[in-house]
């Protein structure tokens, strides 16, 4: 995968199970409406069971290709890649690489703090907007801040001079 491509984001676990499964059901449906099950008879369909083998492959690959290009909110759903023929997650396969599997939780979408976040992003750009106004204004007060501090060292030196002689 191009790493400079986005990845799908998803808000939960439960849309990804849902894709998985309305995947599955079309395929299933596509398969029975152009090779409809025949009556059960004493021999099986070698026909459609070679077809319903490869419907089932070409599936599997697919979602494990989905499945490698998934977020759920910003965690990667198969982080180093490892999958079964199924498009399932392979258990053992992190072990192997000396890292530890994680089975990651997620938690509910919370409005609360949503509305938290967003107040402190606005207090932030407010602050950032006071010192961006800072800085205008100490850029624009220099030229006569160093010309009254020159025209006070004038003075100074009139006065040391006067004092002097």
């Amino acid at each position: 995968m191009n790493p400079e491509h986005r990845k799908i984001e998803l808000q939960s676990p439960a849309d990804l199970a849902h894709l998985t499964t309305r995947l599955r059901t079309l395929a299933r449906q596509k398969l029975d409406l152009h090779l409809p099950a025949q009556p059960p008879t004493t021999t099986p369909d070698d026909l459609r069971a070679h077809v319903e083998a490869l419907v089932d492959a070409f599936v599997a690959r697919l979602l494990a290709g989905m499945r490698q290009n998934i977020c759920i909110n910003g965690v990667d759903v198969v982080p180093r890649g490892a999958v079964d023929e199924n498009g399932d997650l392979v258990p053992g396969a992190a072990e192997e690489e000396g890292g530890e599997v994680v089975m990651e939780e997620f938690e509910a979408f919370d409005e609360g703090l949503r509305k938290k976040v967003g107040k402190l992003g606005e207090r932030r750009d407010g602050l950032v907007k006071g010192v961006s106004g800072y800085r205008r204004e100490t850029g624009r007060g220099l030229p006569e801040t160093r010309a009254r501090l020159e025209r006070a060292g004038e003075v100074v030196g009139y006065l040391e001079g006067k004092r002097e002689g």
